[in-house]
């Protein structure tokens, strides 16, 4: 059976490539994706600027609830050296942070009503941000990577890493997607979804 079969909700949690993947177009990839699954709602969560830090605290300061399936992609500013939503001495985080604020988050989400977490990889950085910012997004992917291999009910979704070209999916800025960007996130994801199944 179809996971879309039994669900009516699917979630969005992450950045600003979340909460806003083309700054001024429409449609975003989120929209994109409501267009796909018209009989489900679709819920963003995107907060522009936002953390794997910032959300392992977010879900339990304001007692979030999830249902259905929670898409999430986080580490573009965590990799990010002082992000505008954080103090702006912030370090970037460890991979070991990374993993432990991931496990939290999604353990979170499964005891507050999520069925299904799916994970995405962070798209590529530009060549504006640092090495430093570059090797942390490479170790971030292998951390999702073994999530998805280690927990129940959670799935990899696409690996925005290796999937989005930096040259023509993301803008000048070396962070957010251009329409093009959007475009494959949109089509990865959508196949990504409609294959999950449930015992």
């Amino acid at each position: 059976m179809k996971l879309l079969e039994i669900i009516t909700t699917i979630m969005l949690l992450g950045a600003s490539n979340t909460f806003e993947a083309v700054p001024g177009e429409e449609p975003i990839w989120g929209e994109r994706l409501a267009q796909h699954f018209p009989q489900h709602e679709i819920i963003n969560f995107g907060v522009p600027g936002a953390t794997a830090w910032h959300w392992s605290r977010w879900v339990v300061f304001f007692k979030l609830d999830f249902e259905g399936l929670v898409v999430i992609e986080l580490g573009t500013n965590d990799a990010r050296i002082g992000t505008y939503a954080a103090n702006p001495t912030k370090l970037p985080t460890t991979p070991g942070e990374y993993e432990a604020e991931m496990r939290w988050i999604i353990a979170w989400i499964l005891s507050h009503g999520g069925e299904r977490v799916m994970l995405m990889t962070s798209p590529p950085l530009g060549e504006e941000n640092t090495p430093e910012a570059h090797t942390l997004m490479i170790a971030y992917a292998q951390i999702v990577e073994t999530l998805c291999e280690e927990l129940d009910d959670v799935d990899c979704g696409p690996d925005l890493l290796s999937l989005i070209d930096v040259e023509m999916d993301i803008w000048d800025d070396g962070i957010h997607y251009t329409k093009s960007g959007s475009q494959e996130v949109d089509r990865h994801l959508h196949r990504a979804i409609k294959e999950l199944t449930v015992q």
